[in-house]
């Protein structure tokens, strides 16, 4: 019977100093739900909450995450920056599949002729081979079609269109901590604790997205 261990690494051998993680994302929010909220006069009671949230998770990491080190933290700030101006080339939207995309589907049309085999004077082997290589080069001509109908419908958008940035909420969360590790986890949990509670306020809104969760550099 197989023997099935977990556990985690003995770290205390590990001298404890200084560390710091810092972690950043974005909520992007349609321009009408954004005037909408900052409009409101209460509205920076939303965002304290959700800065509420994200302390509360920082210090709850452990007892989320079953590996995760209980780490002393010293220090944990979190940022919420409204803004009607946020730039990026490298934004990523939701992928919506396009409903044909499917290789078989799609018709080759440069290669066609060149793929044609004679249908007499040729060995069974090399007709599955020429089959193998129809089927992979309709695949390569179907996601090439398909990453340039994604690109021309959500990217290039991003590209041309800078004089008119997205509506949202950056967050950043800095975490200090006198540890043998980096309270990475603890950063990670606080900025996606932050980022959802502030998405529940426009769960209504159909461009609501959250993207770009990342560590930043220190």
């Amino acid at each position: 019977m197989q023997h099935i261990a977990m556990g985690l690494t003995n770290i205390a051998q590990k001298p404890h100093k200084a560390q710091i993680s810092n972690a950043g994302g974005l909520l992007l929010v349609s321009p009408q739900s954004f005037a909408n909220f900052m409009a409101d006069l209460e509205h920076t009671k939303y965002l304290h909450a959700a800065i509420t949230a994200g302390l509360q998770a920082a210090k709850t990491t452990s007892e989320v995450f079953a590996l995760c080190y209980q780490i002393p933290l010293q220090g944990i700030d979190i940022q919420i920056y409204p803004t009607d101006s946020i730039y990026t080339d490298t934004l990523q939207y939701h992928t919506k599949f396009l409903p044909s995309f499917n290789p078989k589907h799609f018709k080759l049309k440069q290669y066609s002729t060149a793929i044609e085999t004679p249908k007499t004077e040729t060995p069974k082997m090399d007709a599955n081979a020429t089959t193998q290589s129809r089927m992979r080069m309709r695949f390569k001509q179907a996601k090439a079609q398909f990453q340039d109908a994604q690109f021309s419908n959500y990217i290039k958008p991003a590209y041309t269109n800078k004089e008119c940035g997205h509506c949202g909420f950056e967050v950043k969360v800095s975490i200090n901590a006198n540890a043998p590790i980096p309270p990475i986890m603890e950063s990670m949990h606080a900025l996606h604790a932050t980022l959802l509670s502030l998405f529940g306020i426009f769960k209504h809104d159909d461009m609501a997205v959250i993207t770009q969760i990342r560590i930043l550099e220190a």
